[in-house]
């Protein structure tokens, strides 16, 4: 298990060191221009580049969601 910033999240995806993606959802909204993002360094910045993943389960936790993905590791 990782538990990175945006730079270490990317460097493992571009590894292909991932098969499974926690997302937590929680009510609250945050963000601007200078916003952090969950995937940082050079980035993926194509649609037709991007990670794409499975959902395997959803989990309610109070209020926030718990989205258990599997990472397509065949994308390209």
């Amino acid at each position: 298990m990782i538990e990175g910033g945006s730079q270490l999240n990317f460097s493992v995806l571009e590894q292909g060191l991932v098969n499974r993606v926690h997302c937590y959802i929680a009510p609250k909204l945050i963000g601007g221009k200078a916003a952090k993002t969950p995937i940082g360094g050079k980035g993926i910045g194509e649609l037709a580049q991007a990670v794409k993943l499975r959902l395997k389960s959803t989990e309610l936790l109070g209020e926030d969601i718990l989205l258990d993905y599997e990472v397509d590791l065949l994308r390209n």
